[in-house]
């Protein structure tokens, strides 16, 4: 009798609890959806679809099933997910009043307490505004795009005064950030019972904002699965509505490095413009690499390693790489040995043409009237002085790395990319104001 009494006052708080719950969760309208299996949910098919060549397989069937607004079961709790940009930009906006940061227990782990996208509160803000503070417009332009050219020019030709990516850079920027931005959106968890949409989130539910999800929608944006910087360009001085493009969030947590970001891609595209010649590949072949890049006398390295590149696509390489074949004597002949003299003949005289081809005049007429193997015999012996070569004037760069440059800091004109930068990267991308 003791032990049943017992039982009763120990249950019944937790029965209690039980109770009031899910009377709340049937006053509740939740948004469609399905919790899957028992604790795990629908984890491994989270884990799973994101395994796919489709890069949002998850979202994509169940918004599909129930809509942009709907629940599941992920990582151990109750989970909303949101594809709509108007309730991800109500999340975003409402961080510290209706949500908190709530990121799955593996990612807290990962970055550590200290990383600013876990903390929370008052000390987030304080280190939220302080990052902000180093990544500005007028610290880029004035400091670190400085410093930035500075790295550039010790390894690669100078930015001398050429400055034309501008609105292009722009586009391809923005496309980029669309299509593969690194964050594919953030978890929150509700401090309260929120109705939003026709919906009500309980207190201390997780929600999902799916930035890629809107992002690859084609209710915001044309063919969207598609990689279309010039979608930008019709786009141009229409702004977006809000929270249909947020590569770096929003609100209180808006990414402090987003300026920072959109810097390094736009260094990164004006070399990739500038520094390299681009071919369409359905149009030609491998022989083409040889056609960009003719040897010269001062490029051999290069050259040579691309013709290889090009002789083994040709399944020509073991002509270079193996003895000549020498013809046997006439008493000595027999079928087989006269057909593989033969089959060499012609592959020598392919890969000499290829060769010749590739080189510019002058060693044209050096090599044109050697065989072969004599041609092979005196390039590799430039390709061994070549190598002998750079591997000392790398080794005296590298104990030349610590001497200041010639020009003095104070004498380069760095005005040109300050421009670049106040085009590039001033201002918001496309029209689109970050949330």
């Amino acid at each position: 009798m003791l032990y049943y009494i017992l039982f009763i006052i120990l249950t019944t708080p937790f029965l209690f609890i039980l109770h009031h719950h899910l009377r709340r969760r049937r006053n509740h309208r939740l948004p469609p959806g399905t919790y899957g299996l028992p604790l795990l949910g629908e984890t491994l098919q989270l884990i799973a679809a994101y395994k796919t060549d489709n890069p949002e397989p998850f979202i994509d069937e169940r918004v599909g099933r129930y809509g942009p607004i709907f629940k599941t079961h992920v990582f151990g709790e109750p989970t909303i997910f949101s594809v709509d940009p108007d309730v991800n930009r109500f999340i975003l906006q409402n961080e510290g009043r209706l949500f908190e940061s709530s990121n799955p227990a593996s990612v807290s782990n990962l970055l550590g307490r200290h990383s600013l996208v876990v903390m929370k509160g008052s000390l987030h803000k304080r280190m939220h505004f302080l990052t902000l503070s180093f990544s500005n417009d007028a610290i880029i332009r004035d400091h670190l795009l400085v410093d930035i050219d500075r790295l550039v020019r010790f390894f690669m030709d100078s930015w001398s005064d050429r400055v034309f990516l501008m609105d292009e850079a722009k586009k391809v920027i923005n496309e980029s950030l669309r299509v593969a931005n690194t964050v594919g959106g953030v978890f929150r968890r509700t401090t309260s019972d929120i109705n939003v949409k026709g919906y009500t989130i309980p207190k201390g539910w997780k929600i999902f904002a799916s930035f890629r999800g809107v992002h690859m929608d084609d209710q915001h944006f044309k063919d969207a699965r598609s990689f279309n910087p010039w979608r930008w360009q019709s786009e141009a001085g229409k702004p977006l509505p809000l929270g249909v493009f947020t590569p770096f969030g929003g609100g209180p947590r808006l990414c402090p490095g987003y300026k920072l970001a959109r810097a390094s891609v736009s260094v990164f595209l004006h070399y990739l413009v500038t520094k390299f010649r681009f071919l369409i590949m359905a149009k030609i072949t491998l022989r083409n690499i040889l056609d960009a890049n003719k040897l010269s006398g001062n490029n051999f390295d290069d050259w040579y390693r691309n013709l290889r590149i090009v002789l083994m696509h040709e399944k020509l390489i073991d002509v270079i790489d193996k003895s000549a074949m020498v013809a046997p004597l006439e008493g000595e002949s027999n079928a087989s040995a006269l057909d593989a003299c033969a089959e060499y003949s012609e592959e020598s005289t392919a890969a000499k043409c290829i060769i010749l081809a590739s080189m510019s005049p002058e060693p044209q007429r050096q090599y044109e009237n050697m065989t072969l193997s004599q041609i092979i015999a005196h390039l590799k012996k430039m390709y061994e002085f070549q190598s002998q070569t750079s591997n000392v004037e790398e080794n005296q760069l590298i104990n030349e790395s610590t001497v200041e440059p010639e020009q003095p800091e104070n004498q380069i004109d760095h005005e040109p990319l300050r421009r670049w930068w106040a085009v590039v990267g001033g201002g918001h991308m496309g029209g689109a104001r970050p949330e």
